[in-house]
């Protein structure tokens, strides 16, 4: 079973007349017993195998598993330690889009969907922390292919400061609180000097709108 199981499943119910129908065999067993499958046993298709529909979580565009692996994605989601991504090559977007059909049967058979939105709401300190620096970079850069996301993030702690530490640009009054590093300045929290030697961090950074301390929040 893969995702291209969808193309011999029979997941639209309408297409079934009703049990009870003495003019014409019903065939809608078959889609009953199959979707219950789908429910109660560890058969929905994830990266490298199967799991049941109270750990299934899907994507709402497929990018988004390319970025969080699942040990990520259960970092994240703290209710469930064994959440799995399913059906990776199929974005509920794109089929909430073009087979809405298809997407309500797909919700029904898993517990959660997530977007960007929320893998960003569930961000912690701790979690980027512990995150490699080439992971962070590639982070960054889907961050700032779109202006909802940086602003999202502007009060989030996803950069690492001088110390190593996770902390955000603005604290939750809108006042900067992480700075870019300035000579013959002491006393601010400054961005971690490594993160500065990727273009796409930089230009993030720019986006949010760090800066070098000034007079004015000294």
């Amino acid at each position: 079973i893969d995702d291209s199981i969808f193309k011999i499943l029979p997941y639209d119910e309408s297409k079934f007349n009703d049990i009870n129908d003495k003019n014409k065999i019903s065939f809608k067993p078959f889609y009953t017993l199959i979707k219950n499958k789908f429910e109660v046993e560890a058969l929905l298709p994830t990266i490298d195998g199967y799991t049941s529909s109270d750990n299934a979580y899907w994507a709402d565009v497929p990018n988004l598993v390319n970025l969080f692996s699942v040990n990520q994605l259960r970092e994240l989601y703290i209710d469930n330690e064994n959440a799995e991504w399913v059906f990776v090559s199929l974005g509920r977007a794109e089929t909430m889009r073009t087979n809405r059909i298809l997407a309500n049967y797909i919700n029904d058979i898993t517990d959660n969907w997530f977007d960007a939105d929320d893998l960003l709401d569930m961000i912690t300190a701790n979690f980027i922390k512990a995150q490699e620096i080439d992971w962070l970079f590639k982070f960054y850069k889907y961050v700032g292919e779109r202006q909802n996301r940086v602003d999202k993030v502007k009060q989030k702690p996803i950069f690492l400061d001088e110390l190593g530490n996770a902390v955000a640009v603005f604290d939750e009054k809108g006042q900067e609180i992480l700075f870019l590093p300035s000579t013959g300045i002491d006393g601010y929290k400054t961005v971690n000097q490594e993160l500065l030697n990727d273009e796409a961090t930089v230009t993030l950074l720019k986006q949010i709108g760090i800066k070098e301390p000034t007079l004015k929040d000294e």
